[in-house]
C-alpha cells in the first residue's frame, strides 16, 4: 500500500517546488497527514486484523 501511496507524493511537491504560495504547502501538508493515516490503518489491519490467520 505505501508503493501506490507513495507514487502520487512527486506531483503535490513539485507543485510546492514551483509555486511557494500557502495553498500549495497546504496541499503537501493535507496530503502528507493522509499518507501517514493510511500507513497507520494498514499497520493496524495488517498486526490486528489479519494477525489471526
Amino acid at each position: 500500500m505505501a508503493p501506490l501511496l507513495a507514487v502520487a507524493l512527486p506531483a503535490p511537491a513539485w507543485l510546492l517546488y514551483r509555486d511557494s504560495r500557502p495553498h500549495a504547502a497546504i496541499g503537501l501538508f493535507k496530503y502528507a497527514i493522509g499518507y501517514l493515516g493510511a500507513l497507520f490503518i494498514a499497520l493496524f489491519v495488517d498486526h490486528y486484523l489479519l494477525l489471526s490467520l
